[in-house]
């Protein structure tokens, strides 16, 4: 994962070290937005996304697989939120804005 430490085991595959954090300058940029960040959320899977309650988050973090996310076909619906699941969870959060919101939505 490029977002945390080197040899940090990721959430959902703590077992699997080709998955670990990769990032050599130490920093866990996770840990670093969260802080900046007042009523930040991170989540990492299905379950996760679907916890969140749309009012208690200004901003919301989906890291859902160490690099590339798995194409439709191939993900796991139990633990990996689908595209479509993504973007309305943040239509959810973002449409309280009084000055609207742009959100930015791209599927390879």
């Amino acid at each position: 994962m490029y977002m945390t430490p080197k040899r940090t085991p990721d959430p959902e595959y703590p077992e699997d070290p080709a998955q670990n954090g990769t990032r050599k300058d130490g920093l866990d940029l996770i840990a670093k937005w969260l802080n900046a960040k007042q009523g930040a959320r991170y989540v990492w899977d299905k379950k996760g996304l679907d916890a969140v309650e749309d009012d208690s988050v200004s901003h919301l973090m989906g890291l859902f697989e160490p690099k590339d996310m798995k194409y439709e076909l191939n993900r796991n619906a139990s633990t990996d939120p689908s595209i479509v699941e993504m973007t309305e969870k943040a239509i959810r959060i973002l449409r309280r804005n009084p000055n609207g919101f742009f959100l930015f939505v791209e599927d390879e």
